[in-house]
């Protein structure tokens, strides 16, 4: 198969929080102060944009391991973004040891919640068999799950699901599109309230 993507390419890629720009000051810095003040009062989106800020060093000397801890604060507060950070560091050894057990973990768990890019590393995982035994069926699931929550913002995506398709018999992309409702079901049932949910 050709679909060859390391996942920890394209997760440290991910190492960024849309939304995060808006606490900036005025020299375009992002306001470490005002983000460490919420971010200790517990404030889940402040804890996630202090971890992009410190495992980028942007306003802050870069240190990956205070990111993870960020990470972790708004990951285990069930911040989706933040999800998609941990796994991503796990993924890489980026200020922890690799551990791909740990990073699926924190993939699944925002996947649950709709977060695109979990949805995606999910289906890279399972084309590559990375830290999964592979399972095309799975990966087209994921990539269908994705694709129902909205536009990737990696464009080749797309490219790769079509590349998958044509590895995949018309059983396996009957149930992979069988999976991929399930999984739509499931989250809608969980998540009735969200108003971006998948269509």
């Amino acid at each position: 198969m050709q679909i060859k993507l390391l996942v920890a390419v394209f997760a440290v890629a991910l190492l960024t929080v849309a939304g995060c720009d808006v606490m900036r000051d005025a020299t375009r810095k992002p306001d470490v102060p005002k983000l460490l003040r919420l971010a200790a009062q517990g404030d889940h989106w402040a804890q996630n944009c202090l971890g992009a800020c410190y495992g980028r060093g942007d306003g802050v000397v870069r240190n990956t391991t205070e990111a993870v801890k960020w990470y972790r604060k708004a990951a285990e507060q069930g911040d989706p973004l933040a999800q998609v950070n941990l796994g991503s560091c796990y993924s890489t050894g980026t200020g922890v040891l690799l551990d791909m057990a740990e990073a699926l973990t924190w993939f699944r768990k925002a996947a649950a919640q709709g977060e695109i890019d979990a949805l995606y590393l999910l289906g890279h995982c399972y084309v590559n068999g990375t830290g999964v035994s592979p399972d095309f069926i799975e990966a087209y699931k994921y990539f269908l799950a994705a694709e129902a929550v909205g536009p990737c913002p990696v464009a080749a995506f797309g490219t790769w699901r079509a590349e998958l398709s044509k590895q995949l018999s018309a059983a396996q992309m009957a149930e992979a599109q069988m999976r991929a409702l399930q999984w739509r079901a499931d989250f809608e049932r969980s998540h009735p309230q969200r108003q971006d949910r998948p269509k």
